[in-house]
């Protein structure tokens, strides 16, 4: 269990950084390209 709790494992933390990262990617490319983003829609 504990391999799956971010503040346990860095492993964890870096999968959940990585997700966070392509979420963060890609509403800069919504606001860049002018599109609402998902969650003001």
């Amino acid at each position: 269990w504990w391999e799956s709790d971010p503040a346990l494992s860095s492993r964890a933390r870096r999968d959940e950084l990585t997700r966070e990262n392509a979420e963060l990617r890609e509403r800069l490319r919504e606001l860049e390209s002018g599109r609402v983003p998902r969650e003001e829609r």
